[in-house]
């Protein structure tokens, strides 16, 4: 039976903060597909595509993107249809694998590196409008941020109109640029006929692709696929843009970077005379990705705390204001490698766990209360069960002892690969596998 709001919930912006999303609140897969293309197209993914193309030979460089979009693909999808059937944010099923510690443990990192992420962004925007139009970067910045942190107050809705608006005129400039880049510097012939000019491993080409999204991918996706209607659309919603679309912001980069020396689009729109239209877009690929942040922030805050979602909004926004303030955007090399080292072992047990170990579901919706699971379940799970804590911290070091050499799998597909393992077979061998309710069987 579909579950009815009342009229307080409808006009309410908490957005399901502590329990699933009734049916009635459920979106189109379409709101969700704008949502995840706007995301995507950000100038940031276009840095490390840029890295891959004065490192590597033209085609190593798209062996490279393919690579990164197998990794993101495969989670997009499985984390995407996950959140979908349970109707929960990435932080409430986080509480069935992490335990109640492990839960806030990762929820609290996650709020770190996503307000890391957002403030990176926003100052490079007041960067670009410094250098562009003369305006002050701390008022420029800072003004941009609190539009991003009203549109995440406010919830889904307006967030996905800004995607509709911003990000079809992002998608269309982006195509534009590239391809008059591509027509006046002589053709294809002519860019992949350049040479490397700064060589780099094809695994630390790969991590700092991954590392561009890998938190996104993992977290985002379920806080806004939980909205979705159907299982199918949420695959298709989320599977295209986080595949095609965000390649093909790492292709831009190794386009780019052999044209001008620079994978930065607004040097690539200055080269064929659209300078103005370069930096127009880099601001909107701001806008479309900078709300998502702070929304996905403060879900993962509210997981952690129980704190009201708006509540949450506040406290996070506060807290990107001041990193923003401190030029974040100096340190998003560190930030790139971090997140691509982290968050894959994340996804990878989160799909374990959900889809194999208990065949895509967790419990009836009728079980989940806020803050905690119910006695029912939490005598058989410990604070941070031992499976999970494993496969988390083994995941990790695998992906991070990879990078001493030039593995022949990238480091983020040996993280995921070894916390998957690690979560099938310690599971069961601590007997950690969360059983539904008898009389939930029974219904």
């Amino acid at each position: 039976m579909v579950e009815r709001l009342t009229d307080d919930e409808l006009k309410d912006v908490q957005e399901f903060y502590e329990r699933p999303v009734p049916l009635s609140s459920r979106q189109a897969s379409i709101s969700l597909f704008a949502v995840f293309m706007g995301m995507v197209f950000l100038w940031s993914n276009i840095l490390p595509g840029g890295q891959a193309g004065a490192g590597l030979t033209f085609w190593q460089g798209v062996g490279a993107i393919i690579a990164a979009m197998a990794v993101y693909g495969v989670i997009a999808i499985l984390q995407g249809t996950m959140s979908q059937r349970t109707g929960l944010s990435f932080g409430l099923n986080c509480r069935y694998l992490y335990g109640h510690v492990g839960t806030y443990a990762v929820n609290i990192l996650s709020v770190i590196v996503i307000l890391g992420w957002f403030a990176v962004t926003a100052s490079f925007l007041g960067d670009l409008m410094r250098v562009m139009w003369g305006f002050n970067y701390y008022l420029t910045s800072s003004v941009a941020a609190l539009i991003f942190i009203v549109v995440a107050y406010l919830g889904y809705k307006p967030i996905a109109w800004v995607a509709y608006i911003v990000g079809t005129f992002a998608v269309i400039f982006s195509v534009l640029i590239f391809t008059r880049g591509v027509t006046d510097f002589g053709g294809w012939e002519a860019v992949i006929a350049q040479p490397v000019v700064d060589p780099v491993p094809f695994g630390a080409a790969v991590l700092a692709m991954v590392g561009a999204f890998a938190h996104g991918v993992t977290t985002t996706t379920q806080n806004f696929t939980r909205f979705g209607d159907t299982q199918k659309g949420v695959a298709v919603a989320s599977g295209i843009p986080w595949t095609i679309g965000i390649g093909f912001m790492f292709f831009i980069g190794v386009v780019a970077v052999r044209i001008t020396g620079n994978p930065d689009i607004m040097y690539l729109g200055e080269a064929v005379g659209l300078v103005t239209v370069g930096a127009l877009l880099l601001v909107a690929m701001t806008f479309t990705t900078l709300d998502t942040t702070v929304y996905s922030a403060s879900l993962d805050l509210s997981a952690a705390s129980m704190m009201k979602r708006t509540n949450a909004v506040i406290l996070c926004g506060a807290v990107a204001l001041i990193l923003t303030n401190l030029r974040a955007v100096d340190y998003v090399i560190h930030l790139l490698l971090a997140t691509g080292l982290i968050w894959p072992p994340v996804a990878a047990s989160m799909i374990a766990h959900f889809w194999i170990l208990h065949k895509g579901e967790y419990v009836d919706p009728k079980y989940i209360i806020p803050g905690k699971l119910p006695a029912e379940q939490q005598i058989q799970m410990r604070p941070w069960p031992y499976s999970s804590l494993i496969a988390l911290v083994g995941g990790f070091g695998l992906a991070l002892l990879s990078m001493q050499g030039d593995w022949f799998i990238p480091p983020p597909a040996i993280g995921f690969i070894s916390a998957f393992v690690l979560q099938l077979v310690l599971t069961p061998l601590f007997n950690e596998k969360i059983e539904v309710p008898a009389e939930t069987k029974e219904a």
